[in-house]
């Protein structure tokens, strides 16, 4: 956002339609407006958009793992366990959301699962296979 902020602090110019307000750069009026005068953004680069990490507090009852846009949660022990995902964007700026997972016993195991199936429908679902469970949200 600093380039967008710096642009945005430029003094802005009646130029006629459609430009009626245009960022200009060491312009007098009524001068006409030169290449030098506009605001030019010389090079545009891809960054990385958000990192993620996640922490539990109790890594005994469970743990989980980043792998993409996909948290894998793996239950060791049946109990609760609080988990913490925390999204960093490139500036450094961070936003935490925390959950908890309950891990119960099961009542049996799941038996040559050789595709994901899903448990649940809406905005929060879980996909299980035959290693981890897979929280995803909003069909992501």
């Amino acid at each position: 956002m600093t380039v967008a902020d710096a642009i945005a602090a430029v003094p802005r110019y009646d130029s006629g339609a459609p430009f009626d307000s245009i960022p200009l750069r060491n312009y007098m009026s009524p001068n006409p407006v030169t290449v030098s005068n506009l605001v030019s953004i010389p090079a545009i680069s891809r960054i990385s958009p958000l990192s993620f990490s996640v922490v539990s507090n109790n890594p005994t009852i469970g743990n989980a793992t980043v792998s993409g846009t996909n948290l894998l949660v793996s239950g060791h022990q049946t109990g609760s366990a609080t988990f913490t995902v925390t999204a960093t964007d490139f500036d450094g700026g961070a936003v935490s959301q925390d959950f908890t997972v309950n891990v119960i016993a099961a009542p049996g195991r799941l038996v040559q699962l050789s595709t994901r199936m899903q448990v649940g429908t809406g905005p929060m679902c879980l996909l299980v296979d035959s290693s981890c469970a897979v929280l995803r949200q909003n069909g992501s």
